[in-house]
């Protein structure tokens, strides 16, 4: 008669592990999709940085060449 009982304790115990698990992995793909995210987020910044440097460049350039004349 034990060996149902510790046959469904067990199962119980898998269950529980299965679904601390699956919450753990839940929560390191929610940190990595967050990551990405942020990473994304830099290089937006990084080319809008560098086309506003390059704009900034071009202006220069023009003011430069316009005192020049």
């Amino acid at each position: 008669m034990q060996r149902p009982a510790l046959f469904v304790e067990r199962v119980a115990r898998g269950n529980e592990l299965f679904d601390s698990t699956r919450c753990l992995l839940r929560q390191l793909l929610d940190g990595l999709s967050q990551s990405l995210l942020s990473a994304m987020k830099i290089d937006r910044g990084r080319i809008k940085l560098i086309e506003l440097l390059s704009h900034l460049r071009q202006s220069i350039e023009l003011i430069s060449n316009a005192v020049h004349l």
